[in-house]
């Protein structure tokens, strides 16, 4: 029976490959922040690069004298500053809509008498971008996490202006 105990004890009180155990308990919640970090930075990067490309893109558009081909300018500046970045995904759909108001208060007043077609007449133009952003570094489901990144900036029509 003593000799039973012994050995009991001993194996109680035997440390080889703690050090292991306690480097995988470690380890894996140390590489989720990690990367999670990773992720919140990536997440800050490309909003601010949208805000940049969204803002230069909307200046090019706003100044051209021609009012038909408003749009294109916009679509093709922002096509072309996106794909100058890095950390966007090249194949991502982006979604664009230019809505041209008048006034500032048609704007704020759930855009009464605004128009997403004619720019004629309505020298304010509310720019807006939307893409669908996925994580890089964790593995979600897919409808769990795609989210949209969207900004909105507007400017004065120059070829509008009175």
């Amino acid at each position: 029976m003593m000799n039973m105990v012994k050995k009991i004890r001993a194996i109680i009180t035997n440390e080889k490959g703690n050090v292991s155990v306690e480097f995988a308990i470690v380890f894996v919640p140390f590489i989720v922040t990690v990367l999670f970090i990773m992720e919140i930075c990536r997440v800050v990067y490309l909003s601010s690069c949208l805000d940049l490309v969204l803002a230069e893109s909307g200046y090019i558009a706003s100044i051209t004298s021609i009012p038909e081909k408003h749009g294109d300018y916009f679509t093709t500046e922002i096509n072309k500053r996106l794909a100058a970045w890095p950390l966007f995904s090249r194949n991502e759909a982006v979604e664009l809509s230019i809505t041209y108001c008048g006034s500032i208060s048609a704007m704020t007043n759930n855009m009464t008498g605004c128009s997403e077609t004619s720019a004629t007449g309505n020298p304010l133009a509310m720019y807006k971008v939307l893409i669908k952003y996925r994580p890089l570094f964790f593995i979600l489901p897919k409808n769990d996490s795609e989210y949209a990144m969207s900004r909105r900036i507007v400017f004065v029509q120059e070829f509008n202006r009175p």
